[in-house]
């Protein structure tokens, strides 16, 4: 069906030229392999004791060593 690909990407698309002989490869669904990350790398038990009322709000702001942050979505303390 290479032929039936080639016309159906010349339609949709106007490819008419490929730098791979495959043109498979353009639709093909593509992902990253990364190098495995050891656990603790990126879990921390944090204990804490904090006097909280009803109506507070806790949240957590996560700062990593390059730079970049998250927080966490508030949890909201009810009695």
């Amino acid at each position: 069906m290479d032929e039936e690909v080639q016309q159906l990407l010349k339609e949709r698309y106007g490819f008419t030229e490929y730098y791979r002989s495959d043109p498979f490869w353009h639709n093909a669904y593509k992902f990253r392999v990364h190098k495995a990350s050891l656990d603790s790398w990126y879990t921390q038990d944090v204990h804490m004791d904090m006097d909280l009322v009803d109506g507070d709000e806790i949240r957590c702001r996560i700062l990593e060593k390059n730079g970049s942050c998250a927080w966490t979505s508030p949890i909201f303390i009810e009695e």
